[in-house]
């Protein structure tokens, strides 16, 4: 299997991540899994952490070197996870022979492959025209794309007690807007005994500013750099701030109650259909929210342990942690491990 992946300062991190989860998974059930990703420092250094074999090239040569890195012939399954699925790539997949898979999000294109997957809350989202053959499709949460840890904390009782409380704030890889900076500063003033964890990806935008600011600020606050239990930190938190993305899924399935400052509009309807599901305060931009709307909105709901139950219960409904393994069954099917 191979995972044709798009990466960069621009888009961020999440898609290699939920392809990640699936690499992780597969390989665990005895398959090859290799990786074609575009250029991206940031990305080849997460693959080169976890181990996995990849080579790089822009998309717009993505189908040369899928057939380059593949002489062996040995593998005939491509996932292909971009921002934008291009048609006339699945076209020319399907023409040379490819079983093909795609990871989506946005919906509403036209679609050539075999399996279709998209775990968006948003509904709307899951219209496609398919000009060949319609694809088997795997929509809704229930197949979020996160990794084998997941499921297991879904399982587990989540403790609400506090004071001192948790604070986890998760931007995403890259955070390109800056919005940890504005959070930093709200929670700076927060009159709530409570520690807040600053966790930023190894593609983060913003490495020199965050030096300074990290002397700026008292011992209540703590630093951390693309970790590798992500699942754990969230578990163990009373209260997250995410931009939305896949960690809005992260922070669903272990149920932990999330105010979303989103930096995309993809990222606002997301956050939109989670808060009408009761899973999370969509609160707004994340950097044109003001420090003190962010903290009035963390008091409060650190102040209402009834309502981060509420929001906890609705998260770990709506994501179970298990889409990754359903998906990893669907792969088996069509003949990928």
């Amino acid at each position: 299997m191979i995972l044709w992946v798009e990466a960069n300062q621009q888009i961020g991190m999440g898609h290699l991540a939920e392809s990640l989860a699936v690499a992780q998974e597969a390989s665990q059930r005895g398959m090859e899994v290799r990786f074609l990703v575009t250029p991206f420092d940031a990305a080849e250094e997460h693959l080169g952490i976890h181990g996995m074999q990849y080579v790089t090239a822009p998309l717009v040569n993505g189908i040369e070197t899928l057939e380059d890195y593949n002489r062996d012939e040995l593998l005939d399954l491509v996932i292909v996870d971009h921002r934008s699925v291009h048609l006339s790539h699945l076209i020319r997949l399907h023409e040379r022979g490819w079983r093909v898979a795609v990871i989506d999000q946005l919906g509403n294109k036209p679609m050539v492959c075999d399996l279709l997957i998209n775990a968006s809350m948003v509904k709307d989202w899951h219209v496609y025209e398919f000009p060949l053959e319609e694809s088997e499709c795997r929509f809704g949460p229930e197949f979020a794309l996160l990794r084998s840890e997941f499921s297991g904390l879904n399982r587990q009782e989540k403790k609400f007690n506090g004071p001192p409380f948790k604070i986890l704030v998760t931007m995403g890889g890259v955070d390109r807007t800056g919005a940890t900076f504005n959070i930093i500063d709200a929670l700076a003033g927060l009159g709530i005994a409570s520690h807040k964890e600053i966790i930023t990806g190894s593609g983060f935008a913003h490495s020199e500013r965050l030096k300074r600011v990290k002397r700026q600020t008292d011992n209540s606050f703590s630093y951390s750099a693309d970790i590798r239990n992500i699942g754990e930190r969230l578990f163990g938190a009373h209260l997250a701030i995410s931009a939305g993305g896949n960690t809005l899924y992260e922070c669903a399935c272990t149920g932990t109650p999330t105010i979303v400052l989103w930096e995309d509009d993809h990222e606002r309807r997301e956050a939109a259909d989670f808060a009408r599901e009761g899973a999370v305060i969509n609160l707004g931009p994340g950097t044109s929210t003001t420090s003190s709307d962010i903290r009035n909105v963390v008091t409060s709901l650190l102040k209402n342990e009834t309502e981060r139950m509420r929001m906890s219960q609705r998260g770990m409904t709506i994501v179970d942690g298990r889409g990754t393994s359903r998906i990893c069954d669907d792969l088996l099917d069509l003949g990928g491990i």
